[in-house]
């Protein structure tokens, strides 16, 4: 600016290369700005992207875990099934009762409430 000024040119042309030079600047101004405002944009799809596969890989891992639980529960049904099945016949082997007896019956049923309550107090 100074050297415009110092220098010997008329006014008009003095305005004129004060325009360009201001021109230039507005210029160089826009094209950063626009190349910020894609820059952010960019960004912040990378940010979305990043969002949803985290949502995706939490979905996952709880599914997973889901499947985890459930087969655990399966598995502890089925052990308790055969304790359950190995007191009876402990039960009935030892102390000699009949299969067909009431006492068996009442035996039975207890043993399977008391799976069914410790089944239920065990849960995950």
């Amino acid at each position: 600016m100074d050297l415009i000024f110092t220098s010997k040119m008329a006014p008009e042309e003095q305005k004129d290369e004060i325009v360009k030079y201001v021109s230039l600047l507005e210029t160089n101004y826009n094209q950063t700005i626009r190349e910020l405002k894609i820059s952010i944009h960019k960004e912040r799809m990378k940010i979305k992207r990043s969002s949803f596969e985290k949502v995706n890989e939490v979905s996952q891992k709880n599914e997973l875990e889901s499947l985890f639980v459930e087969c655990i529960e399966e598995i502890r049904k089925g052990i308790m099934k055969r304790r359950l099945k190995n007191e009876i016949m402990n039960k009935k082997k030892y102390q000699q009762i009949e299969k067909n007896t009431e006492e068996a019956r009442e035996f039975e049923q207890s043993l399977l409430k008391l799976a069914e309550l410790a089944k239920n107090r065990v849960k995950i």
